[in-house]
């Protein structure tokens, strides 16, 4: 039978080996013995109690198995080999027998440095290294905290963060500073120099001080003069806004024309609010002169043509109605007209300028008041000859021609001319000689009439505009319609010159024909029979000369324009030797260029029926009842030759 013989130095070595592993093993930090721990025995979710005592049984095992042999010498047999060859062929192969093996493994253990400590040598080391450690760590400590020292001459914050507490206690931060230790003379010398230094730099930041302060004052100064500018720019403006506000003008936001969101302060100086059509609502600016702060009147431009004509450098002027008279006369050197009759200038009007320094130049009123009140005149002018220029276009008819800024209308024997002339040349009239102060206040009256048309009109128009709305399933009032929706301003007056003409003409045509029949010696007599015997009633269907609306003291719908409005009705009664009564309706349409004349005649009956039961009337009311004519005329020699042949032949 064959064993294996094993040198004993190997198990020492391996031995000595597990010791030392076992020591480095017990010496690991932690982290890095559970990590080997893991390694070699797998995680400790499989670990159970049995397999730990198990564990520990057999690490105490071999741990004292392991003293055993070292305090025991080990006798080791060597078997006999059955076959002498083998064995001699080991030993001649160099193989060592037991007890040269024995004598190697104790010199090897004898020459070995320290191949076991006793527990009283182990404890002196491990006080020997302990003491070499905490003087090394000293070391290290001091020599840090003169690194640290040094440090702080240069950076303090940095050199005493890393300081030791004990150090910074007893030490001065930045006392390694090497400076030099001067002499006594030396250090007064330098104190006074040092004291020299800062009275220079006390004197030098006085001065600073003062120049700031200088400069910081006349920046204050400046700030509060310009504050005081300010204040004084804004009161002026709100003190203007107070006065436009006192003087009851209307005012609103206006969008501004540069920003649809910003919005700025509007004044109404037009007439839409009093009824007025006109597509120029007079809608200005109140702006704030950025000078001065004075408030200031702009006009709002109304239509993108406006802005054109301004840019192309025609700027809009202020322009007034005027009125002027011509006679036709057959002087050549006057100018003629369309139909080659020779006209000259008996009258015009004269109190636009006077008006208009009345209305719009008060010295009581601030310069934005009164331009206001001038943009509002000149807008009231404009408006009117724009309702002129649009009705006489219609007026053909009625002997009415329009040119491209004058209006011609026949009056008869005058020709009225009405022009939109600017303010400039209405001053620059003078006052000729041969001009009519009679024809000029006709001028007048005439262009005051237009105006207060207008100013009727407008209050029309408002009048509808109140009415209640009108349902689709019923006819609208005769009040709702658009009867009244053209303008009349100068169809009444046409209407009314052509009746007040056609009065006079029937006058003289009575007064003739009386002369005639009692001779024309008896002019006098003939006036006063026409002043006692005739009666003359104007107007008779104005209802405000109603006797139950004059009874009331109060105009009718309270307008006083109302017979503008309408055809003029107008009667003449004549009564002649007590025989004859004439009885002449004369109504001039305003629609066309004649009028209807209708003549009553009645001659008073002899004898007067009488009437039972009942007293006899009044001679005043039955004493005219046989009729000798009724008809109507619309040309005036006709009702001439009519009532001289009626009076000629029942007068005898």
């Amino acid at each position: 039978m064959t064993y294996l013989n094993i040198n004993p130095v190997l198990t020492d070595i391996t031995e000595s080996i597990e010791g030392q592993e076992s020591a480095n093993i017990s010496s690991l930090p932690l982290d890095r013995l559970l990590v080997k721990i893991v390694a070699q025995n797998g995680p400790f979710v499989n670990f159970t109690e049995d397999q730990l005592q198990k564990q520990i049984a057999q690490d105490s095992e071999k741990a004292i198995e392991t003293d055993e042999a070292k305090d025991t010498d080990m006798d080791v047999d060597m078997p006999e080999y059955e076959e002498s060859d083998a064995h001699e062929e080991v030993n001649n192969d160099g193989h060592l027998n037991h007890d040269e093996k024995l004598q190697e493994g104790i010199s090897l253990n004898a020459e070995s440095e320290h191949p076991y400590l006793s527990l009283e040598s182990f404890m002196k080391q491990k006080e020997k290294a302990i003491g070499y450690v905490d003087s090394a760590l000293n070391e290290s400590s001091l020599s840090l905290d003169f690194v640290s020292l040094l440090i702080s001459c240069v950076r303090p914050a940095a050199g005493s963060s890393s300081m030791s507490p004990h150090l910074k206690q007893n030490v001065k931060v930045g006392v390694l500073s090497g400076s030099s230790i001067d002499t006594e003379q030396h250090q007064q010398q330098q104190k006074e120099e040092d004291i020299e230094l800062d009275k220079k730099n006390q004197s030098a930041g006085r001065g600073w001080k003062l120049q700031s302060l200088e400069r910081v004052s006349s920046d204050l100064k400046s700030a509060a003069e310009r504050l005081r500018i300010e204040i004084g720019k804004e009161k002026r403006y709100w003190d203007g806004m107070m006065d436009i506000v006192r003087s009851d003008e209307v005012v609103i936001p206006v969008k501004s024309r540069n920003s649809k969101s910003v919005k700025e302060i509007g004044v109404k100086f037009g007439f839409g609010d009093a009824g007025s059509n006109y597509f120029d609502k007079g809608i200005g600016l109140l702006r704030k002169n950025k000078n001065n702060g004075e408030l200031y009147f702009e006009k709002k431009d109304v239509i993108q043509q406006m802005q054109n004509v301004q840019k192309a450098g025609k700027e809009e002027t202020d322009k007034v109605v005027t009125v002027k008279l011509y006679k036709r006369c057959n002087d050549d050197n006057r100018t003629e007209d369309e139909h080659g009759s020779k006209l000259f200038m008996v009258g015009r009007s004269t109190n636009l300028v006077q008006r208009l320094d009345n209305l719009i130049l008060d010295k009581s009123k601030s310069k934005v008041i009164n331009d206001i009140r001038r943009a509002r005149f000149f807008l009231f002018e404009e408006e009117l000859f724009y309702q002129l220029m649009r009705e006489a276009s219609t007026l053909t008819s009625l002997q009415v021609k329009v040119k491209s800024d004058k209006i011609m209308v026949e009056l008869h024997h005058l020709v009225l001319e009405i022009a939109f002339e600017s303010m400039e040349e209405v001053k620059s009239w003078d006052n000729a000689t041969e001009l009519i102060t009679e024809y000029n206040s006709d001028a007048d009256e005439i262009g005051s009439f237009l105006r207060l048309m207008l100013c009727s009109q407008h209050r029309h128009n408002l009048q509808r505009r109140r009415l209640p709305p009108v349902s689709l399933d019923q006819s609208p009032l005769r009040s709702q319609t658009n009867e009244h929706s053209t303008v009349m301003l100068i169809r009444p007056l046409i209407t009314y010159k052509k009746h007040e003409r056609t009065i006079r003409r029937l006058k003289r045509i009575l007064r003739s024909i009386l002369i005639d029949l009692e001779g024309k010696d008896s002019e006098a007599e003939v006036d006063e029979m026409l002043k006692t015997n005739s009666r003359l009633k104007r107007f008779c269907n104005d209802p405000n000369q109603m006797r139950s609306v004059r009874k009331k003291r109060k105009l009718l719908k309270d307008n006083p324009f109302i017979r503008c409005l309408l055809s003029p009705l107008s009667v003449m009664e004549l009564r002649y030797k007590e025989k004859l009564e004439v009885r002449i309706e004369l109504t001039s349409s305003s629609s066309a260029s004649y009028s209807s004349i209708s003549v009553n005649v009645r001659l008073k009956s002899s004898v007067q029926p009488e009437k039972p039961n009942k007293k006899s009337s009044s001679p005043s009311e039955d004493a005219y009842d046989l009729s000798v004519l009724d008809v109507q005329f619309y040309d005036v020699r006709e009702v001439e030759d009519c009532l001289n042949w009626v009076i000629r032949n029942y007068t005898k």
